[in-house]
């Protein structure tokens, strides 16, 4: 949050005007949704973050209720405000806390977690570290309903452009070892973005995602490639072996700096 006190209104909308005009210089401008000018006092920490970092989730018999009720409230907040980070924060508040429920809450730990997930995809990193935490603990994973759920992000954020998304799910499916449907195979190969493509292939070469069609990725394993966009994937593709050359018999090596880079061990992608 940034702030700034300015002893009138009419100063207040000059400054607001004069910040969107320098912006403008470089192409960017304020979000409206995140931009308004107060009357002090101003308060600069919202009501939700205070009630979660007070929330107890208790470790007996009651803690069935209590996790009900702290989703509940992610929820109730979310309704007011979507674009708000509550739903980050609040999980991320289990994380610090190394949070793990009593066995007999697994499955609805799990299934809280997955509909938050569908619903703030924004969250995933957060919620995936979460699941693995579970996972580490012991618990049984309930693949079917974290595959569908997976599923459902992936192929929405396909459709949006949403790749930082994809590849947190992407990394849940190699960590969890899941399988990766049909249909949301098919939403993935249309993604042409390198890491996305990169973590696909992963979960293709370990069995996981047997519907990826490569085709479009394929293409990018060019010299011309490994000087564009497309770099990260021409190269890792190319020394992973995942993908081979096109135009020539290796591109890499007709390239002296990604071929330098290759000879040295060089790498950007680790394969999970």
């Amino acid at each position: 949050m940034i702030t700034n006190c300015l002893p009138d209104l009419g100063g207040a909308e000059q400054a607001l005007s004069v910040l969107q005009e320098e912006l403008q210089q470089f192409e960017l401008e304020l979000n409206p949704t995140k931009t308004k000018i107060a009357t002090p006092p101003i308060r600069f920490e919202p009501d939700w973050v205070g009630e979660f970092r007070t929330f107890l989730l208790r470790t007996n018999t009651g803690q069935h209720g209590d996790l009900v009720r702290y989703f509940d409230l992610i929820n109730r907040h979310l309704e007011h405000d979507v674009e708000a980070h509550v739903a980050k924060y609040a999980i991320s508040k289990l994380l610090l806390q190394n949070f793990a429920p009593r066995p007999e809450n697994h499955s609805l730990y799990q299934a809280l977690l997955c509909q938050l997930l569908v619903a703030q995809p924004s969250a995933a990193r957060e919620i995936i570290s979460c699941l693995l935490l579970l996972n580490a603990a012991g618990a049984a994973i309930d693949v079917g309903l974290i595959t569908a759920s997976f599923g459902v992000v992936m192929r929405r954020a396909a459709l949006l452009g949403h790749h930082f998304e994809i590849a947190w799910m992407l990394y849940g499916v190699l960590r969890l070892n899941l399988g990766v449907e049909q249909a949301t195979a098919a939403a993935l190969s249309s993604c042409d973005n390198a890491v996305v493509a990169l973590m696909a292939l992963n979960a293709s070469r370990r069995g996981l995602a047997p519907g990826i069609n490569a085709v479009l990725w394929a293409a990018h394993m060019t010299e011309d490639d490994l000087r564009n966009e497309h770099w990260l994937l021409s190269y890792e593709a190319g020394r992973l072996g995942w993908l081979p050359s096109v135009g020539a018999p290796d591109h890499i090596a007709n390239d002296a700096a990604f071929n330098l880079l290759r000879t040295r061990g060089i790498h950007f992608y680790q394969p999970i």
